[in-house]
């Protein structure tokens, strides 16, 4: 009785930094007790307890403005004075942690290549933003891109008409998406490399798009990276970083293996961040193979040219965008640089929430996730949908085709079919 007691009071009666709000304490005990409820009146209260009460000379210097209006903007501190309203956010976000784990327990239950349980396990907040995101006029999605994009993202099968190639492709779209003869794969990487390198310049970064002449072989052979930008400025920086943005198609042994990528709690590891942990060793491994092409006389340990020059710019560091629209660890650490980094642009002038530096940041990192998490999500849906197209009209290609020469059989086999057809000239003359 006592800790329910002393957690009620906890609870109704909370304090601010700013300002001390009367709860319901005093009168759930007054009532519990058949005394009187107690009359709080918020001004005699405050003095009676040397509170001082800030009052502004005119009500338009009032940071809330008058006591009808609510549309003027709140200052954090008097956010944080509502009663209430620290401990409702905390309550909520305790309520879906606790849903999130019964979710998690739920995916435990299934088969672990069971596409819901992969499609939960990988998702994150990128992926989230399909469903998340206020639609703007920069992603105005067709109807069938985003229910093709929302099916992946819960692990469901794609609802669209499959054509000829229906029984040539599986129901979640894996092969569609690691189709190469669409082309629109391609589209989709440089659609994210090019977001992201537009978000690197608005924080006044150097960067260079697919640099040809950073890492040279002795026989002139190159490694192109995605992108090379300076991590500092000045004559002291050293050399650009080199990043390899990869996209992973779906059912790929990165999401699927479990004989290299099962974890210790039996889940599978997300396929993201096995995909970018691969790059910094496929390249090492080009730039060993491209030295012994220009000197066969390097032994199996040492470092050729190449090999070194990619040491001195720290390596390849990968960014991989999966399947299920989701980014790898290092895409989200670079989100919150590139926040940083635009927050010290005057452009971010329009960020600034009552100086407050922190909730500034915040949006910029959930502007710039919105628009890779939606690249990406949107960017998978329409390659899926161009790759189905091409399959149907290859499929529609080849079967007039295969009309074609079973008709000349038939005619080789009996010549007669073209008299009865109707299109024989014999005995016309």
């Amino acid at each position: 009785a006592a800790e329910l007691k002393g957690a009620l009071e906890r609870l109704l009666d909370r304090r601010s930094r700013t300002v001390e709000a009367a709860g319901g304490w005093d009168a759930v005990k007054a009532s519990m007790s058949g005394q009187k409820e107690p009359d709080h009146d918020l001004e005699t209260e405050g003095i009676a307890r040397g509170r001082k009460k800030r009052a502004p000379d005119n009500p338009i210097d009032s940071p809330l403005g008058s006591r009808d209006d609510f549309t003027a903007p709140r200052l954090p501190e008097d956010i944080e004075a509502i009663p209430g309203s620290k401990m409702q956010r905390r309550i909520s976000h305790e309520f879906y942690q606790l849903k999130e784990l019964e979710l998690r327990a739920r995916a435990s239950r299934l088969d672990i290549t069971d596409q819901r349980r992969l499609a939960f396990h990988n998702s994150d907040r990128f992926s989230r933003e399909v469903f998340t995101a206020l639609p703007d006029n920069y992603f105005r999605p067709t109807n069938e891109i985003y229910r093709m994009a929302a099916a992946t993202c819960l692990g469901l099968p794609l609802n669209i008409a499959m054509g000829n190639a229906g029984n040539r492709v599986d129901r979640y779209g894996f092969k569609l998406s690691n189709d190469g003869t669409a082309h629109t794969r391609h589209t989709l990487h440089n659609s994210l490399r090019d977001r992201i390198i537009y978000f690197m310049r608005l924080g006044s970064s150097t960067v260079s798009k697919e640099p040809k002449d950073l890492l040279l072989s002795a026989t002139g052979r190159p490694m192109i990276p995605d992108i090379a930008y300076q991590e500092e400025e000045g004559p002291t920086s050293s050399r650009p970083r080199l990043l390899d943005i990869k996209t992973l198609g779906g059912g790929t042994k990165q999401y699927t293996s479990t004989k290299f990528f099962l974890t210790k709690s039996g889940n599978l590891r997300e396929g993201a961040h096995v995909r970018e942990m691969a790059v910094p060793e496929e390249y090492s491994s080009r730039a060993w193979r491209h030295d012994r092409e220009g000197d066969p006389n390097l032994t199996e340990n040492q470092k050729g040219p190449l090999e070194k020059t990619l040491d001195d710019h720290g390596g390849a560091i990968g960014l991989c965008f999966g399947f299920y629209a989701e980014a790898s660890p290092k895409v989200h650490k670079l989100v919150g640089i590139l926040a940083d980094k635009w927050l010290e642009q005057e452009s971010a002038g329009s960020f600034d929430f009552f100086g407050n530096q922190d909730q500034a940041k915040a949006r910029m990192v959930r502007l710039i996730r919105k628009n890779l998490g939606l690249t990406c999500a949107f960017g998978w849906a329409s390659h899926k949908i161009h790759a189905l197209h091409k399959l149907n009209r290859r499929r529609r290609h080849q079967l007039h085709m295969a009309e074609e020469i079973d008709r000349e059989l038939q005619i080789d086999e009996n010549p007669a079919i073209l008299y009865s057809q109707g299109q024989g000239r014999a005995g016309t003359e």
